[in-house]
C-alpha cells in the first residue's frame, strides 16, 4: 500500500485566488505559512514555509468565497511533483481534498460578508462527512472548529 497525503495548518498569506478550467472547473490557489519552533535559550528560532495550496471543483468555490489573508486552515491533501529536463528545475504541488476554516488571526483583515460569505469568526455552514477517519482526525485536532468542506 502507497501512502501520498500531507496535512499543513498555519495562515493563508494572501485572498484566495479563483480561476476556470476550459471546462468550467474553479481552481482556487493560496499559500499557508506555517511556523516552526525549534532551539532553545538564546538560539531559539523561528522557521516559516509557505505552501501554495490548491484547491478544485465546490471546495474550490467554497475556499474562495469563506477564506482571507490572516485566515487559520488546516489543509489534507496529496502531494504531487513536477520536473522540467529542459530548465532541470522541479518542484512540489500540494492539492487539497480536505480544508478546515479555523478562526481568524488578530491581525487578519475584516473577511468578506457580502452575498451570505463568512463574517470573522464565523463558520460556513457545509455539511460534515459520515468518514469517520475525518471525525478521527478532527477529534485528534485540538482546537479545530468543525467546519469541514470536502471536495466532491
Amino acid at each position: 500500500m502507497e501512502i501520498n497525503q500531507f496535512i499543513i495548518d498555519g495562515n493563508l498569506t494572501r485572498a484566495p485566488e479563483i480561476r476556470y478550467t476550459t471546462s468550467g472547473m474553479p481552481v482556487c490557489t493560496f499559500t499557508v505559512a506555517n511556523h516552526t519552533n525549534y532551539g532553545s535559550g538564546e538560539d531559539r528560532r523561528e522557521e516559516t514555509a509557505f505552501i501554495p495550496v490548491t484547491v478544485l471543483g465546490k471546495l474550490a468555490d467554497s475556499c474562495h468565497r469563506n477564506l482571507a489573508k490572516g485566515r487559520q486552515v488546516t489543509v489534507m491533501g496529496r502531494l504531487g511533483s513536477w520536473f522540467n529536463a529542459e530548465s532541470k528545475k522541479g518542484g512540489f504541488t500540494f492539492h487539497a481534498d480536505q480544508v478546515i476554516f479555523r478562526g481568524t488571526r488578530s491581525s487578519a483583515s475584516q473577511s468578506k460578508q457580502d452575498d451570505g460569505d463568512v463574517k470573522p469568526q464565523q463558520q460556513p455552514s457545509l455539511p460534515m462527512d459520515d468518514d469517520n477517519s475525518n471525525q478521527r482526525w478532527l477529534a485528534d485536532f485540538d482546537g479545530a472548529e468543525k467546519a469541514l468542506a470536502r471536495a466532491h
